[in-house]
């Protein structure tokens, strides 16, 4: 992966069948929350296509647990305190 980026982009999906939400456990060796559980996600590759929020999404779940994911449904934008936006994706 190149660092030469001006940005970052991290994308999480919150995989659910009725009641039951898929997580992962992150790597003991994470600098970020190591081993602690976490919806699954990944970086943003600049070479996605136009859907790329989406893209990544499917991507990142299916390479981490095999699931291919269904029907997507956006949900709301959440803005914290860090003026940092976070789209959840169910």
């Amino acid at each position: 992966m190149s660092n030469d980026r001006a940005y970052v982009c991290n994308v999480e999906g919150a995989v659910c069948d009725d009641s039951a939400y898929l997580l992962g456990t992150r790597s003991k060796e994470e600098d970020h929350a190591a081993g602690e559980l976490s919806l699954i996600g990944g970086t943003v590759d600049a070479e996605t296509d136009d859907d790329v929020l989406q893209t990544t999404v499917r991507r990142e779940i299916r390479e981490e647990t095999t699931v291919e994911v269904g029907e997507m449904v956006a949900g709301e934008v959440v803005v914290p305190s860090t003026a940092a936006k976070q789209l959840t994706v169910r």
